[in-house]
């Protein structure tokens, strides 16, 4: 190792380093001795005395150190014979080390070799295995395929079997000996079981057919305990399957459907049977006479017409409240009339519950995925009955307020299902609304038609001024509608149908009292009359839709119309003399004349016409509530006193006050007399 150190530094480049120090260390004796003002030559004669000494001094001491200097030589090469033999020995490790590693490759490689083998026999040891495991039948499968009672046990079986049956219907190692001897033995078992199978299931699905029979028990401890039967066969026979699946879905199509026919058949027997009075179908303006209005409500009165709500909120309440359906035994028991809203009510709550329980049992037994159309082929039957017999109900009738009804009833009852997460019956509730609201439509055209071409003299008697007919149904019919809660967009749908029928008998109302009453003040009266009437009653339910308004407006108008009427027959030059500007138009004073003449006719006029319009708003009103008259007199003389402020104004700043202070009736005394009669 000394030796290769050695080798590695030029000695050239020492002795050539070490010459420049010499050199750099001359050059500072040299400027020492020159900045001390010494001599060279004798300097340089110190010098090399001084150098002498020190070679000889050098020579003596490597004299003394000779012999250890010959030791470490001897030591140095004994050294060197050492790391000669180590690397002689660690080449041989490296040898030896070289042998090693190839045998340890070779033994991996044998290693590898052999797990191949090991593997290789292992797979095939499996393939094997599997393949005699799924080849052989057991005797005790294939027996208990054959003769075992149909239980929980038995469905092990099949589990077992099916597995087999996959194996085989892979088509996998079909040219083997074994495969074509075992295949007849397997086909027989899976025609065994599934001949059982099937068996088993059709004869409890006819159990479903036996009178007084518990669906749901059926269902739950047979059918669903056992629906792996029925999962077998969809794997191992689709066509027996099909067959199961259509002989369930039959027998409950006829189950359903016979047990709401038999329900509602039970139930109509007490239906109420009300018509309007007259023999027909009532419409808003007379009665149709072809048809017949049946089936109003439990709790009705007969007096009652098809327009009113009352009695049949009841219906709702008990919807919204979820009141289970009516039985039959309580309808034989109570022998009450039900009206067709109620019974409505309780054949499509028991649907409803019937659905619901099937639709929960085959999403279970059918599985989710095929579950829809089976329950939907199930109640094909029960839909069509009920949409029957709602048709027949509805054709003839003009009972809007009980379309209504049946619509919010079909609403409510979707809200239900929608709770309970059951949307299998959207279809059907669709179906509904599309069977009732073209009735509904019609019922509206035909009030509607009814109030424009009915003769209206043909439904007032006399003179007298009542609250009509028309006004009364109109007034009961919109409130009745408008308390039934819908969707939203049956409510538009009201919204629009009711902006047509108000319009229809505001003309009516308007063309009754043209053709009706002879002198305006009773025309006038007769809108007022039963605008009020419409709107009180609006009013009185709370009733919150555009028809507040529109008769508002209306009674405003009638209203006023009437003050200026009566002013107009018992005031009328005064009324005149504002009406023709006599009130200083322009700047214009009054004519003083006609001032004079106004004062004195009305000094000696007031008392007395003020007395014969008290008694025309008492004849006038006589047929309705005090509170209307009262205030429609109000009206009137407020009005009256608002002209006579004018008027006595109009006297002050055009100065006549003061000629004819003595006529002048005072604002006081007038005020005086209407509250004599406002009393």
């Amino acid at each position: 190792m000394s030796q290769l150190f050695l080798d590695e530094i030029s000695l050239d480049e020492l002795n050539e380093e070490m010459d420049e120090l010499n050199l750099e260390a001359d050059e500072e004796l040299l400027q020492q001795a020159l900045s001390k003002g010494v001599d060279l030559r004798e300097y340089a004669r110190d010098i090399e005395e001084e150098l002498k000494a020190v070679e000889m001094a050098s020579i003596e001491d490597y004299i003394k150190e000779d012999d250890n200097l010959k030791t470490l030589h001897n030591d140095i090469g004994a050294c060197k014979g050492i790391l000669e033999r180590m690397e002689n020995m660690l080449g041989g490790f490296q040898t030896d080390l070289s042998q090693i590693s190839g045998e340890i490759s070779q033994l991996q490689s044998v290693s590898m070799t052999l797990n191949i083998k090991l593997t290789n026999r292992k797979a095939l040891q499996s393939q094997l295995s599997a393949f005699v495991d799924q080849m052989v039948i057991p005797p005790s499968l294939a027996l208990a395929i054959d003769e075992a009672p149909v239980d929980e046990a038995y469905m092990e079986h099949l589990k077992n079997l099916r597995v087999k049956l996959s194996f085989f219907d892979a088509g996998l190692n079909t040219e083997s000996k074994a495969y074509q001897e075992m295949s007849l033995e397997v086909e027989h078992l899976r025609l065994q079981a599934t001949l059982r199978t099937r068996e088993f299931l059709l004869s409890n699905i006819n159990l479903l057919k036996k009178p007084q029979t518990n669906i749901q028990i059926i269902q739950r401890d047979v059918l669903l305990k056992f629906k792996y039967l029925l999962e077998f066969l969809l794997e191992v026979n689709t066509e027996t399957f099909e067959e199961v699946k259509q002989a369930y879905v039959s027998t409950m199509d006829r189950l359903y459907s016979s047990k709401l026919k038999l329900y509602c058949a039970e139930l109509l027997k007490n239906c109420a049977d009300i018509g309007d009075g007259a023999g027909g179908v009532a419409l808003m303006a007379g009665v149709e006479e072809k048809g017949k209005r049946k089936k109003l409500s439990k709790r009705y009165d007969a007096s009652k017409t098809v327009f009113s709500i009352d009695g049949r909120v009841g219906v709702l309440e008990d919807l919204e409240q979820d009141k289970p359906p009516i039985t039959v035994q309580e309808c034989k028991v109570s022998k009450a009339p039900y009206a067709f809203e109620l019974i409505w009510r309780s054949t499509n709550s028991l649907f409803a519950d019937m659905a619901s329980s099937e639709f929960l049992f085959c999403e279970d037994f059918f599985g989710r995925r095929r579950s829809h159309p089976i329950f939907d082929a199930v109640f094909v039957s029960a839909k069509a009955f009920l949409r029957d017999t709602l048709q027949k109900e509805l054709s003839g009738s003009n009972d809007g307020v009980a379309m209504l009804l049946l619509v919010a009833i079909n609403y409510n009852l979707q809200i239900q299902m929608g709770r309970k997460r059951i949307s299998a019956l959207d279809n059907y509730f669709d179906l509904i609304n599309i069977t009732v609201w073209p009735f509904f439509k019609s019922v509206f055209d035909k009030h509607v038609q009814s109030l424009k071409s009915v003769d209206v003299r043909a439904l007032v008697k006399d003179q007298s001024i009542n609250v009509h007919t028309v006004a009364e149904r109109y007034r009961e019919f919109v409130v009745s509608c408008l308390q039934v809660k819908l969707s939203e967009m049956s409510e538009q749908m009201i919204a629009q149908s009711m902006s047509t029928l108000r319009q229809a008998v505001m003309n009516f109302l308007e063309k009754t009292a043209m053709m009706c009453f002879k002198v305006r003040p009773r025309q006038i009266c007769f809108m007022v009359v039963n605008l009020d009437a419409v709107l009180g009653k609006f009013k009185e339910v709370g009733l919150e839709s555009d028809e507040i308004a529109f008769f508002e407006e209306n009674l405003e108008t009638a209203t006023s119309d009437f003050v200026e009427s009566e002013l107009g027959e018992h005031f009328v030059n005064l009324v005149k003399f504002f009406e023709d500007g006599g009130a200083g138009v322009a700047g214009a004073e009054p004519d003083p004349a006609l001032v004079e003449a106004l004062i004195k006719e009305f000094g000696a006029t007031w008392q007395s016409s003020m007395q014969r319009i008290n008694k025309d708003v008492a004849s006038y009103y006589c047929n309705v509530g005090a509170e209307l008259r009262t205030d429609v007199l109000k009206r009137v003389f407020t009005q009256l006193m608002l002209y006579y402020t004018r008027f006595d104004d109009l006297v002050k700043k055009s100065g006549l006050q003061g000629k004819y202070r003595k006529e002048l009736v005072s604002t006081r005394d007038i005020m005086f007399e209407i509250k004599k009669y406002s009393g």
